[in-house]
């Protein structure tokens, strides 16, 4: 793989982290891959059961059948036993609390207040780490002269030359 499409997965995986899935009917939420329960995706949490998973890439409609007990239903491709046995148990009693209904699915953005996502929200959250920094917008929105706003951010930002 080209380092250009590492990058890209790199991003797509951060961008990733910022959302959040909503979900009530479970049709466009995959069951393992995103974030729906918790903040890291159940295939990350519960990397067991993942790997034995028959369907990988269901979605959560797929392994919730309101008519059956339990409701959810896995397919695996070996026996459970073990680590993989207390994983189940775990994974049962987290969708246990959980409830599906007949609504559609919704992304958030977790990144910005209106939860609607905006390139500059993920631009921040990339280039600070998601914290501002106010000290950047007093440097530049001084009434200083321009030379000596450079100066101040050489020096917040330890690039100043020295003779050190």
């Amino acid at each position: 793989m080209s380092h250009f499409w590492k990058s890209i997965l790199l991003f797509f995986n951060i961008f990733n982290l910022g959302t959040v899935n909503k979900v009530h009917s479970g049709n466009n939420t995959s069951f393992w891959h995103d974030s729906w329960i918790s903040a890291t995706p159940l295939k990350n949490e519960f990397k067991d059961l993942y790997d034995i998973c028959n369907f990988k890439s269901a979605f959560i409609f797929d392994v919730f059948n309101s008519e059956s007990d339990p409701p959810w239903t896995f397919n695996f491709n070996s026996l459970l036993v073990g680590s993989t046995l207390r994983q189940l148990y775990l994974l049962y009693a987290k969708l246990n609390l959980y409830n599906i209904d007949n609504d559609n699915d919704h992304i958030s953005w977790e990144w910005y207040k209106s939860k609607n996502y905006s390139s500059n929200s993920f631009y921040k959250f990339i280039n600070f780490s998601g914290v501002y920094i106010n000290c950047f917008k007093f440097i530049w929105k001084s009434n200083a002269p321009p030379k000596s706003k450079i100066h101040m951010w050489l020096i917040i930002h330890g690039k100043l030359n020295t003779i050190e």
